[in-house]
């Protein structure tokens, strides 16, 4: 009977775990980023208007995590929101929320492939490679996420 008791409560400390991880950027859009993106202030796009976010998902989903990581010059969007606290995947799951609630489903680079540098060596090395078609969603965040803690630290 005790191991089943225990069997059963490290069964709940798992459920309730990937609970938390799974509404993780739902509460930290509550929390936080609602203080803008709610109502739009300083050209935010609103929570669920696929209108505002349309333009900005076809950048891809890099793109997205880039401005949310490292803030947007000459905008009031700042780095991680003014969130210094905030983890890589606190506003990466954000992002994800944000963007999911509009009813789009970003890839991991833009809908039109940009132009390329005159000069190769010039391209950036570090964004990651299109992922192979079976890769689902969660791994292609994982992997970017994994990318982005190795490359981008948080601010001091």
């Amino acid at each position: 009977m005790k191991a089943s008791c225990a069997a059963s409560l490290g069964l709940l400390g798992l459920l309730a775990a990937a609970h938390a991880l799974a509404d993780s950027g739902e509460a930290v859009v509550k929390a936080r980023c609602s203080l803008c993106h709610e109502g739009g202030a300083g050209g935010a796009p609103k929570i669920g208007n696929r209108t505002d976010w349309e333009p900005r998902a076809a950048r891809g989903k890099l793109a997205l995590y880039e401005v949310a990581l490292r803030g947007k010059p000459d905008t009031a969007m700042m780095a991680r929101g003014g969130f210094r606290d905030l983890s890589n995947d606190e506003v990466m799951s954000a992002v994800d929320y944000m963007v999911a609630r509009a009813g789009l489903k970003p890839g991991l680079h833009p809908e039109s492939p940009p132009t390329r540098p005159a000069d190769p060596e010039k391209e950036h090395a570090s964004v990651p490679q299109a992922p192979a078609a079976d890769i689902d969603d969660k791994a292609i965040t994982e992997s970017i996420a994994e990318t982005l803690r190795r490359e981008v630290a948080p601010p001091d």
